[in-house]
């Protein structure tokens, strides 16, 4: 994901010396030149033509998450390349959000061990400098006074880090708020192209069908595919494998309940599934691992499945036009919020309990963290209130 965003960052500053001029040290800018600095957009151009700059922070550890300072390569020029993309680079554009989130938790807690050990020498100091003046040697006052400096010097930069990171977490603060408003609009986009493609049908079929006696309301696309019949259900046959409730999709007659149909996936966790956008959405097996799946309502089989593994257990909701299920990251759960399409728009930032309950009510959803407590996030940008 950092590969990425210095691509781009290099790519949009292609060229543009004076940029970098104000950014970097002398010891970089005599490497850079005004023809080559940056990435170029012609591949004809790379070889021999690029200087790629990655804007690494000061006294940085190799391998820490905040060795390449990635608040640096948030300037609104590499922002607005990724808005410009159809998806509006909202999986990037998150995954740095979360890397930034990372990068000020593990600076507030070196913080902090700095600040213990600085107050115990502070205070060692202090019992030096409490000794009569005449019981020290001029050498051992010279070494207090050194070392008091030092302490306040270091004071002086602890306060720095958390000013610095006071205002990254403003500025991430606005980059999830930007990401939240523009999830929204993607959100709207893809209705409005799903109501586009159904508004679509019926001029299509009046072209390669006859017509009928009687004809269709205005506004039914398809009458036959969008009419159930009332004379079938969809039910769910459960079964208990290693003490986990697992199904199958059936088709049954309404009247007797004999089944006239069923689907081929045979894994489906839990009992409940949803219909969304014209296709049923429910958790079920994909080689071996749970994830959001989706059904045609016509032949109970598997259109697509999610990326995320989702908790065996996870119960399923929606609100919104969303769909909401316990999600996998690394080894700890979160709350997704996904798709009708099953794309990731959003999780929790706190873990979450996988066999939470989940409660919508107002602008919020409601989980269980495993600490065994309840709490509210909001809806859209999954934030803890």
């Amino acid at each position: 994901m950092l590969a990425e965003y210095i691509t781009i960052y290099n790519a949009v500053f292609r060229g543009n010396l004076e940029f970098f001029q104000g950014r970097y040290k002398p010891v970089v800018l005599q490497h850079l030149s005004e023809t080559s600095v940056g990435l170029s957009v012609l591949y004809s151009d790379w070889p021999g033509g690029t200087e790629m700059v990655i804007p690494l922070r000061d006294g940085g550890r190799p391998g820490a998450i905040n060795a390449v300072g990635p608040q640096e390569l948030l300037e609104p020029e590499v922002i607005a390349s990724l808005r410009d993309r159809p998806d509006m680079g909202i999986e990037t554009r998150r995954d740095m959000v979360d890397l930034l989130e990372r990068v000020i938790d593990e600076t507030l807690e070196e913080v902090e061990e700095e600040r213990e050990e600085l107050e115990a020498e502070a205070e060692e100091l202090a019992e030096r400098e409490r000794q009569a003046p005449d019981e020290l040697s001029p050498e051992e006052r010279e070494q207090i006074a050194d070392q008091r400096e030092d302490v306040e010097q270091r004071q002086a930069e602890i306060a720095e880090r958390e000013d610095a990171v006071e205002e990254l977490t403003e500025d991430v603060r606005r980059l999830r708020d930007e990401l939240a408003e523009d999830i929204e609009t993607v959100l709207d986009r893809e209705e409005d192209e799903q109501e586009q493609e159904i508004a679509a049908v019926p001029a299509d079929q009046d072209d390669e069908e006859p017509e009928s006696e009687e004809p269709a309301e205005v506004g039914d696309p398809e009458p036959e595919a969008t009419e159930a019949d009332p004379n079938l259900a969809v039910f769910m046959l459960v079964r208990r494998e290693n003490g986990v409730v697992v199904g199958r999709l059936a088709r049954v007659v309404a009247e007797t309940g004999e089944q006239t149909d069923q689907s081929s996936l045979d894994m489906v966790y839990g009992r409940r599934f949803l219909e969304l956008d014209g296709n049923y959405i429910l958790i079920a097996d994909d080689a071996g691992t749970p994830r959001l799946t989706q059904v045609d309502t016509d032949s109970l089989e598997p259109i697509l499945f999610g990326d995320q593994e989702i908790a065996a257990g996870s119960m399923l909701a929606t609100s919104g036009g969303a769909v909401f299920a316990v999600m996998r990251e690394d080894n700890s759960w979160y709350l997704g919020r996904f798709t009708a399409g099953l794309e990731l728009l959003e999780r929790s930032r706190v873990v979450v309990d996988p066999d939470t309950y989940i409660l919508f009510s107002g602008p919020r959803v409601y989980v269980q963290t495993t600490d065994g407590s309840v709490r509210p996030l909001n809806q859209t940008n999954m934030t803890a209130e």
